[in-house]
């Protein structure tokens, strides 16, 4: 049986990261240059949560803030699943 970590090894890494400290107005600008609807969260290179385009949405468009005074970490999501990697598929 493989590991999560073993089947993570043959994935190739295509996600892109954004620190928590990051405004909004940058985070944009990564997710439309990746073109991707979700940005990994880091805080000194360790995984924080996730950001997507529906928190961007929801969490700054309809609560009347703006991207350039909002940081990521006002609307990221930090309550995930976390799988271990020595876990068996």
């Amino acid at each position: 049986m493989r590991t999560v970590k073993d089947i993570l090894n043959t994935k190739i890494q295509s996600y892109k990261c954004v620190r928590s400290d990051a405004l909004m107005l940058a985070a944009s600008k990564i997710l439309s240059s990746a073109n991707s609807s979700y940005l990994t969260v880091t805080e000194d290179g360790v995984f924080k949560g996730i950001l997507c385009e529906r928190y961007y949405a929801r969490k700054v468009l309809l609560c009347g803030r703006t991207s350039s005074n909002t940081t990521v970490k006002k609307i990221m999501t930090t309550d995930l699943p976390v799988v271990p990697l020595t876990d068996y598929s």
